[in-house]
């Protein structure tokens, strides 16, 4: 029961981290875009920095290599995420010209 209880809180702190983050980075940019776009973004960065940590520990590198592949995963997963998503609506707009090219690429 006590794991369950420090289980919760530790993912009570992490939202609440998130949240921060998502206002903080919400207040600096002058609010472009909606404060969920900035809470998903904060998530998905810890989201990929907790991804290439087990890839590092899998792999046995050194902290010094460890630190600077989970910054990167960090940074670039939420700009992975919304270049993904325009890919996307670009398909979705023409999905015919998107399945040509792919088809003349392949002959």
């Amino acid at each position: 029961m006590e794991e369950l209880i420090v289980f919760i809180r530790q993912w009570g702190q992490l939202c609440l981290l998130s949240l921060l983050a998502a206002a903080t980075q919400m207040y600096m940019s002058g609010t472009r875009i909606t404060f969920f776009h900035y809470f998903m973004s904060v998530l998905m960065a810890i989201l990929s920095a907790y991804i290439a940590e087990s890839f590092c520990i899998w792999l046995g590198l050194n902290d010094g290599l460890k630190t600077g592949i989970i910054g990167i995963a960090a940074y670039v997963a939420p700009h992975f995420l919304t270049g993904l998503n325009a890919l996307a609506k670009a398909v979705s707009k023409d999905p015919r010209h998107f399945l040509d090219i792919i088809m003349r690429n392949k002959s």
